[in-house]
């Protein structure tokens, strides 16, 4: 995950990819 201006961390990115699966698995 990569927006203009921030530089995500590894641990940071794979925190906001568990937390989009976690809300997908939850919506379905």
């Amino acid at each position: 995950f990569t927006f203009s201006g921030i530089t995500w961390n590894p641990v940071h990115a794979t925190i906001i990819t568990t937390t989009i699966i976690v809300v997908l698995f939850s919506t379905v």
